[in-house]
């Protein structure tokens, strides 16, 4: 995501904050948990006990949320649920994944609906684009399929509110194996699509005038109203419903805003594409991010290797009214490290601060698509350099990052990105993953070869936190080895708006802390937007409001 850079300073100055959604990883070979506790799945928000299209609004119970509990760390041994402060999340992430990633037809069953053949839900939600405006396409498409757009705007700069090839924060690039570059794009949901852009109405006088998120001008008049009543900019959060019985508990109350982030590498024949979930897609590179100066138009299967989602959580108990992170990745994309950081210790993390995290010997147990174990010159995680300043230049055919490749031992062959998985997994989200994995291999659907690397949540529940416990979230870290590459140990140091020094551990909850919307307040001051960086991407120009015959002057009562 291009746009977090500039949203992670404070005044100009040079602030050190976390940047990545960070932690438990997707291995499963962790330390066993004690045979007196084993987490149970939760395959259904509507207290189901077989997988299905409910779209969780909250976690089921957990003892960690009560309130005057307060959350104590995550334990290396868990005895009873009583201490399972993570796995309420851990299922409403997967709940939330499953339905997302569910057929159109919601009343379908599972084998069915879960194949990854069609469209998604997810599919249909609305991208930035869509919702901001971007530059116009260039490419014809006869065949209507999906565009996956990589241009620049006025002055040569890619466009923010389209996809890109720029890791969040960092700014930097990943390449495949297959020397391509791994792209992103982002979605919301129809809850926050219509937050953004319903009309809100301001009264001056004897006139009102009709305005929407989607512009600068929108956002001040709508920061005005909420100064006047004292009251912050918030997105609409899920309604919580919680059944008595925790045996038959229901989660599927009226879903909150949700946001997502996807991340796509282009499968060539090499791949096995009954693994993944493909997607056909044009692609379409502007002119000028091309070495030959000639736009890219051409047709390309696109593989799934990873997703965030993020979900606007109601309160419960202690548990503010924030934000609900889950990760998942392919399970094929990269090793994990012969000596990873523990979730469970926090001092680990702080141990390769460049994400130079070691792999003793190649891995050869599959063949995984960010990482090849011939490689024996590649540095682990190490972002492919270039002499223009967060511009990569295509090359007008695959392999595309062909310029950006590592030269092995010798000069030849060339690599990309020699990726390897940083963290290790907390063993009961390693434990959660496994069970609906094996759900998931039952009815031989694709989705059985992604995994969930691990679920955040806003933490801010104790007045004295322990000293070990981030106070930002839980876990203290998550990281996503296809978006946070050159980030999963450590945190951002930035000058200017750019990452200049990377140490320390990281939170996606503490970077999102500091975004802003794009308008300011009357006193020029920036103003939070409640953790999205995509109301940064507003338009800059003045949307001249008209005048409309309404007395409506009460911008928060048409958000309930």
């Amino acid at each position: 995501m291009r746009y977090l850079n500039k949203f992670c300073l404070n005044n100009g100055l040079i602030k050190v904050i976390p940047v990545t959604l960070i932690s438990t990883v997707f291995s499963i070979s962790v330390q066993a948990q004690s045979p007196v506790y084993t987490p149970q799945a939760r395959f259904c928000a509507d207290g189901g006990t077989s997988l299905c299209s409910a779209m969780p609004s909250m976690i089921g119970q957990d003892p960690a949320v009560t309130p005057g509990v307060g959350y104590h760390g995550l334990p290396p041994v868990v005895s009873d649920f009583s201490r399972d402060s993570q796995t309420p999340f851990d299922n409403m992430a997967w709940q939330m994944f499953i339905a997302a990633n569910w057929s159109l037809d919601a009343n379908a069953s599972a084998a069915t609906a879960l194949t990854g053949v069609g469209q998604r839900v997810w599919q249909t939600w609305k991208r930035p684009q869509d919702i901001f405006g971007s530059e116009a396409p260039i490419c014809a498409n006869p065949r209507g399929l999906p565009r996956f757009s990589i241009m620049s705007k006025t002055g040569g700069q890619p466009d923010g509110r389209l996809d890109g090839i720029l890791e969040a924060s960092s700014n930097q690039p990943l390449i495949d194996r297959y020397g391509n570059w791994v792209m992103y794009e982002r979605r919301v949901n129809p809850i926050e699509e219509w937050f953004i852009t319903k009309p809100r109405v301001e009264k001056n006088g004897n006139r009102s005038f009709v305005y929407t998120l989607k512009s600068v001008d929108g956002q001040q008049r709508y920061i005005k109203a909420l100064q006047a009543k004292a009251s912050p900019f918030s997105f609409p959060e899920g309604e919580d419903l919680v059944a008595i019985d925790p045996k038959t508990e229901k989660s599927n109350g009226k879903v909150g805003a949700i946001e997502m982030k996807t991340a796509w590498r282009i499968l060539t024949p090499s791949d096995q594409k009954s693994r993944y979930l493909v997607m056909d897609a044009l692609l379409e590179v502007s002119a000028d991010m091309v070495s030959n100066q000639q736009p890219i138009c051409t047709q390309v299967s696109l593989g799934l290797v990873g997703m965030h989602i993020i979900q606007k959580n109601p309160v419960r108990g202690d548990l503010k009214d924030q934000w609900i992170w889950a990760t998942f990745e392919h399970r094929d994309n990269a090793p994990l490290s012969t000596s990873p950081a523990d979730p469970v210790d926090f001092s680990s993390y702080g141990q390769y601060p460049d994400s130079n995290c070691p792999l003793v010997a190649p891995a050869r147990d599959k063949i995984y698509s960010l990482y090849n174990p011939d490689c024996t010159a590649c540095i682990n995680n190490k972002a492919p350099t270039t002499s223009t300043k967060d511009r990569y230049v295509w090359a007008p055919n695959q392999p595309y990052a062909s310029s950006y490749l590592v030269a092995n031992t010798g000069g030849t062959p060339k690599y990309g990105t020699q990726v390897v998985q940083c963290a290790k997994a907390y063993s009961l989200t390693a434990e959660i993953d496994s069970q609906w994995a094996k759900q998931l291999r039952a009815i031989n659907s694709v989705f059985a070869n992604y995994t969930l690397i691990g679920t955040q949540w806003g933490a801010d529940i104790e007045q004295t936190a322990p000293p070990f416990v981030q106070r930002s979230a839980v876990p203290d870290f998550l990281s996503n080895t296809t978006m946070e590459t050159y980030l999963q140990t450590g945190t951002c140091e930035y000058e200017e708006g750019t990452c200049v020094r990377v140490k320390g551990a990281g939170s996606c909850v503490g970077c999102h802390k500091f975004a802003t919307l794009a308008a300011k307040d009357h006193a020029g001051k920036s103003v939070s937007s409640d953790f999205s960086f995509l109301m940064g991407l507003a338009t800059d120009f003045r949307i001249q409001a008209e005048p409309v015959d309404t007395g409506e002057n009460d911008p928060e009562s048409q958000d309930k």
